[in-house]
């Protein structure tokens, strides 16, 4: 949860502050610090002000087939066939309003979302929290491949089989590709992304360019 102190000053011309925050007690204290020439104010326990809480956006995943705007996927994939991988963020209702995308949007988030770290496998990572990339483990063993496709910055790194992911303003991303198998006898590919929120500096999203191989 992102915290930031909004006091407010009516005058410009207020003596120096003195800000005091202590992560024990998530408030700030602010104490105005008087000049010898003003009237002296009783030294006494400093002002508090509420610390004002940022709503963190919720994130959405899904696969929808031949548009970004298309069918979800409800069934089995056949190799080849276009799929759109959409990652959304919103708040609350704002979630839920489905647009489109593809339309420019002009976010006025404090967030910008980064896709990265995501691989795909013949088998379910969920118990495989430490798989590296290239790990490939015995197929006799009745165990499976997997593989890396984006890189911690969220670049691909085998753009022949996965392009770069698409941004949408802030909060949306989108990554094209067609269905593939890794092995033959293994058709079914376990596809895993982390999602991870960058706060804005100045207004701007502070997310990596991948640079065209």
């Amino acid at each position: 949860m992102a915290h930031a102190l909004m006091p407010t000053l009516a005058n410009a011309a207020h003596p120096p502050m003195e800000l005091i925050e202590t992560e024990q007690h998530p408030r700030a204290l602010i104490k105005f610090a008087m000049d010898s020439s003003e009237n002296e104010m009783p030294d006494k326990k400093p002002i508090e002000l509420p610390m004002s809480r940022f709503a963190e956006p919720e994130c959405s995943y899904e696969v929808h087939l031949d548009s970004a705007d298309g069918p979800l996927v409800d069934r089995k994939i056949t190799i080849g066939e276009q799929l759109f991988h959409r990652w959304e963020c919103g708040y609350g209702a704002e979630l839920n309003k489905e647009p489109s995308p593809f339309k420019n949007s002009s976010d006025n988030s404090l967030y910008c979302m980064m896709v990265h770290s995501c691989t795909i496998s013949s088998g379910n990572q969920s118990d495989q929290s430490g798989q590296r990339k290239h790990r490939r483990r015995n197929r006799r063993q009745n165990e499976f491949v997997v593989l890396e496709i984006m890189d911690e910055f969220g670049c691909s790194i085998y753009t022949n089989i996965t392009p770069e992911i698409h941004y949408i303003g802030d909060l949306r991303a989108v990554l094209e590709v067609q269905a593939f198998a890794l092995d033959y006898d293994q058709p079914a590919v376990f596809f895993k992304c982390n999602v991870r929120l960058l706060l804005k500096i100045n207004g701007r999203c502070r997310r990596p360019n991948c640079i065209k191989k």
